[in-house]
């Protein structure tokens, strides 16, 4: 397939061209009509010639077009049109009951149940079923419910005996994690009797996870028990840490656990343990093979540490981490604090002049810190001249930028990552400078991030929208860098964004929220134009920040988690010191927010060029 276009139109062509392409995709043509061919050729030169075709080829998915629908798939085999075309034509084929053309034309998908039809045709076409039932146990083991058309090729695949108990405990704690309690009472018929006793003690476990400490109840030391065991521990393991530990200790002991079944309920017992106050946890941690103390435990540990002020055992605790974990800048930054909180003020000052130079949450902290502006180190990318006319000629990259131009964001960015598969690494980096001159910023970002070139700063922090943010900024009383610090955090700047909870837009916002915020209901639509998200994000901010006495830290940690969370995790902490406080909040996800917003906050007050550094405030900030 060619990459580059057979010929570049100008821009007043192209905008002649899109409104014709428009008007033409939206009617049903007879695609082995001459008009139609004539329309085709009109569109040579115009990035989206090929939708054109794809669009009337899924208006003709009929028998007698197999040849041009065969073609096209083909030619565009793997590209984000692909799909986009073979999906309808597989539908009508299981329809008519092709058999032998569903099989040609089939490729391996999410869908299911276009899978299951491809397996039950081997077998009804004579594909040996010894070939083609081990394929289907993979199918089978999952944790939703399974179109009907894969029935029959169930029923042959348990018939020929694949389906086993250990399978079936297998799916149901796939299930039970998917939160489909229709499954999991479906799969326990499924049981035989001799195995009924461990449906009735997982039920118990469920309701009381004590239960698990029971181990004699669990009298034939098989899969299946052991599958129970380790979710019963699971269970326990956010209740009572320590009797979680015993019951650990006791099952290994019975040898009961593969190596990686250990390694799977330690990554949760270890965290759960870091964080514990009892003596028995504690030694048990203290005793515990470095290899096993992963990141969230040590978290744990240190904010633990820094809830009580003790910074003498903070210093033992990191000086015992792994080379590799003393050398994260997390680390490196709390070993300065407890060696500045213990009077050895020369080691403090050498870790923070070394994180000082480098731009993150902890190197601005470190540089506040020693009285010393951050650094952005700022790189712009260089693009060679004949590289970028390359770039932007490749019919990818065109189909890209045209669909974004028609605000098809979605098929936009399909394409656009699509495109990023077939370019090496410089060419991804000249193809994110080109999306940033084209305006498409979060394509910019995102592959900027993708192939870790960090450097280019008006590329990863674009200010779109400025006339917007800065009248709303100045509207509300909003610090406009922390403003465009929360949009580039919760969207990067994609004013389609919408996240699993229902928020949407550039600032993120819920519709509960926004309808709130304007004292009125909006709907969705109004939510995601980008003019009214700014200003409702922004009033929002506003409020938060009034709410929280202009502290923009839990500002930020209530836009993310809500404020009653805030008030929640202030009332739980004794009074801390700013950088103490984020690090003892308990989700991981608001911790990483808060870090990343203040230092975006940051990059923006420089690239502003400003007001005074928010991390000046920050070092000196108490939270009461």
């Amino acid at each position: 397939m060619c990459l580059f276009s057979v010929a570049a139109v100008k821009a007043n062509e192209r905008d002649s061209l899109r409104a014709d392409f428009l008007q033409a995709e939206a009617v049903k043509w007879n695609i082995n009509g001459t008009p139609y061919k004539d329309k085709y050729k009109s569109f040579d030169g115009y990035a989206l010639q090929d939708y054109f075709q794809l669009a009337q080829l899924k208006k003709n998915i009929l028998m007698k077009n197999e040849a041009q629908i065969a073609d096209f798939l083909s030619l565009y085999n793997n590209t984000p049109l692909d799909w986009s075309l073979r999906k309808p034509w597989l539908s009508h084929l299981i329809r008519y009951k092709y058999k032998e053309r569903f099989i040609k034309y089939y490729k391996p998908s999410s869908n299911k149940q276009f899978t299951c039809n491809y397996y039950q045709y081997q077998i009804e076409t004579g594909v040996d079923k010894n070939s083609v039932l081990p394929h289907v146990t993979k199918l089978w083991l999952n944790g939703e419910s399974l179109p009907k058309e894969c029935d029959r090729l169930f029923s042959l695949w348990t018939k020929k005996g694949y389906r086993t108990n250990e399978l079936i405990w297998q799916r149901v704690m796939l299930a039970q994690k998917n939160r489909k309690y229709g499954l999991v009472k479906y799969l326990f018929k499924l049981l035989p009797q001799k195995e009924q006793y461990l449906v009735e003690l997982w039920k118990k476990i469920k309701r009381s996870p004590k239960q698990v400490a029971q181990l004699q109840k669990f009298k034939r030391n098989n899969a299946q028990e052991t599958f129970i065991i380790i979710d019963g521990i699971k269970r326990l393991i956010w209740k009572d840490e320590v009797l979680a530990l015993s019951v650990f200790e006791k099952a290994s002991m019975q040898g009961r656990f593969s190596n990686n079944q250990k390694q799977n309920i330690l990554k949760s017992l270890v965290t759960a343990v870091a964080r514990s106050n009892d003596p028995k946890a504690q030694l048990w941690f203290s005793n515990l093979e470095r290899e096993y103390i992963h990141s969230g435990a040590i978290q744990w540990r240190v904010a633990s540490l820094l809830r009580n002020g003790n910074y003498d055992d903070l210093t033992t605790e990191l000086e015992q981490l792994t080379v590799e974990q003393q050398a994260d800048r997390q680390w490196l930054y709390w070993r300065a604090r407890s060696f500045e909180r213990t009077k050895q003020t020369d080691k403090a000052q050498l870790i923070y002049q070394q994180l000082a130079e480098q731009r993150s949450y902890y190197g601005f902290l470190a540089a506040a810190k020693i009285g010393d502006k951050s650094v952005l180190n700022h790189q712009a990318i260089s693009i060679p001249g004949h590289l970028n006319d390359n770039i932007s000629t490749m019919k990818a990259g065109q189909r890209a930028m045209e669909l974004y131009r028609l605000n098809r964001l979605t098929e936009a960015r399909r394409e656009w990552n699509y495109w990023m598969t077939e370019l090496n690494e410089t060419e991804q980096m000249v193809a994110a400078k080109w999306a940033h001159q084209q305006g498409w910023y979060d394509r910019g970002i995102y592959s900027l991030s993708q192939i870790g070139s960090l450097n280019d700063m008006d590329v990863r922090f674009p200010m779109p929208f400025q006339n917007e943010f800065s009248k709303a900024a100045k509207r509300h009383n909003v610090n406009e860098a922390w403003a465009y610090a929360i949009a580039r955090k919760e969207s990067i700047f994609m004013s389609d964004a919408t996240s699993s909870v229902g928020a949407l837009g550039l600032m993120q916002v819920k519709p509960i929220t926004a309808n709130y915020i304007n004292k009125s209901k909006l709907r969705r639509w109004q939510i995601l134009d980008p003019d009214t998200n700014i200003e409702l994000g922004i009033r929002y901010l506003s409020y938060l920040q009034k709410k929280f006495n202009n502290n923009i830290v839990l500002a930020t940690v209530a836009y993310n988690a809500g404020p009653k969370k805030v008030y929640r995790w202030l009332k739980a902490e004794p009074s801390l010191p700013v950088d103490a406080w984020i690090e003892t909040i308990p989700y991981k996800e608001t911790r990483d927010y808060v870090k990343s917003v203040m230092a975006f906050t940051e990059i923006y007050q420089q690239k502003q060029g400003s007001g005074e550094s928010p991390f000046i405030q920050l070092i000196e900030m108490q939270i009461e």
